[in-house]
């Protein structure tokens, strides 16, 4: 199993994967301060988490490819992941656009992102996700 973290400035969206690796569905959402009061807090929000080997961590940069200021907070929330889940494979991973693929998915169903402002960080983690295993499968 694979699980998707999107560090954001307040919360860090989480998806997983199916044990085959195949499909990433959204998960839920963690604040921010929570995970730094209990940086072990993925094991409680996911069922099974001795089954994760892997965790995908996604990489913000500009348009031009180039690192901005998230870049480097999560750069070291990567390091902080790593560090914890020393036995686990840590990796990150190009997001670029999954804020604006999730809002053309919400645009085409006819929803506002208004409406879904609490919850957006676990889908666009979802989308980081599913692109890793498309890519991973080749």
């Amino acid at each position: 199993m694979i699980i998707a973290l999107d560090y954001g400035e307040k919360n860090i969206g989480i998806a997983v994967s199916d044990e085959s690796e195949t499909f990433s569905f959204p998960k839920c959402v963690i604040d921010e301060v929570l995970f730094e009061k209990k940086p072990r807090i993925l094991e409680e929000k996911i069922k099974d988490f001795e089954k994760v080997r892997e965790i995908v961590i996604g990489l913000p940069k500009n348009l031009k490819g180039e690192n901005t200021i998230q870049t480097e907070k999560a750069i070291s929330f990567f390091e902080k992941i790593r560090e914890i889940y020393s036995d686990k494979k840590v990796s990150l991973f190009d997001e670029k656009l999954t804020s604006k693929i999730f809002e053309k998915e919400l645009k085409t169903l006819g929803e506002k992102i208004k409406n879904f402002k609490s919850s957006k960080d676990m889908y666009e983690a979802s989308i980081i996700l599913e692109d890793y295993l498309r890519r991973k499968k080749g």
